[in-house]
């Protein structure tokens, strides 16, 4: 696989080869996190672990918008009403979800900060830098590039970012001993902030008022690639959200093998193509898939 990202624009090209391994589907994805969910909140609270608690709220939140995002998806092609609507609509609603979650979250923390509690036990690490070396590694071994027409995961590797957080501060709460249940407190209020600052990242681009591009507009310009465009026997585009607002997934059939210098000349040629009708904070992922 060759990723060569453009500098200029929000641009990335992918080279998808016939027998390269395909990426677990979103049911396993979804069902994985649900395990990882669970397994946090049981420890989280038989340990008195309000870190990992507020993590466990976090691999929620990562769970609901991979749900959010599976069934946000739609054909460019299908989308008479505009590209830049549903995208603002599936945002808001996830940002909403998030705030939402977070200061209750918080609002528990503070609630429960002075009260005595016993600190957390060795077992909620443990759990913490499981799902750290868990998360990590789905990133990196379980979501390689779909091929054509497949959904690909919402995953990101700064989702294990709440778990370091709340194994720090599990960490210093065991190290330190009686009078040290401040650290893993503190933890879990950072896992809120850290919630709300994921919201702000999604409705900031929600907040961009986008072009209306009609289904025949859009048709005009694929097929606009397959007629100009010399090698090209195929485009399809569809639209999902993503952290930073939406990814415009592209695939390109090419009726030869081509070296990944001509490859990724194509990909340039649909990404101008394509530009002027591409929405705004959205990323062209354009995937070039051999016959």
């Amino acid at each position: 696989m060759a990723i060569t990202p453009s500098l200029a624009m929000s641009f990335t090209f992918v080279e998808l080869q016939p027998n390269q391994r395909t990426p677990l589907p979103a049911w396993v994805t979804a069902a994985a996190l649900a395990l990882l969910v669970f397994s946090k909140w049981a420890v989280g609270v038989q340990a008195a672990s309000h870190a990992l608690l507020a993590d466990a709220l976090a691999s929620a939140a990562q769970l609901g918008l991979l749900l959010m995002s599976r069934t946000g998806r739609w054909s460019v092609a299908d989308s008479p009403q505009g590209l830049a609507a549903r995208q603002r609509v599936w945002t808001t609603v996830g940002a909403g979800a998030l705030v939402t979650a977070a200061f209750g979250a918080a609002w528990y923390c503070i609630r429960v900060m002075n009260v005595p509690h016993p600190p957390p036990t060795i077992v909620s690490a443990c759990v913490a830098g499981v799902a750290i070396v868990l998360e990590k590694g789905a990133y990196r071994q379980l979501f390689g590039p779909p091929n054509l027409g497949e959904f690909r995961a919402w995953y990101h590797p700064s989702n294990a970012l709440p778990s370091n957080l709340a194994l720090v501060g599990i960490s210093l709460s065991i190290l330190g001993g009686p009078g040290y249940e401040w650290a893993d407190d503190w933890a879990a209020l950072g896992i809120c902030a850290l919630l709300v600052g994921n919201a702000y990242r999604l409705l900031q681009p929600a907040s961009v008022a986008g072009p209306t591009v009609r289904r025949q507009e859009w048709k005009a310009r694929l097929q606009c690639c397959t007629q100009t465009i010399p090698g090209i026997t195929l485009a399809e585009a569809h639209l999902e959200p993503s952290e930073t607002g939406s990814v415009l997934h592209v695939w390109v059939r090419v009726s030869s093998p081509l070296t990944v210098a001509q490859e990724h000349a194509i990909a340039q040629q649909v990404q101008t193509v394509l530009a002027p009708v591409q929405p705004p904070s959205s990323t062209l992922l354009v995937r070039i898939v051999p016959s």
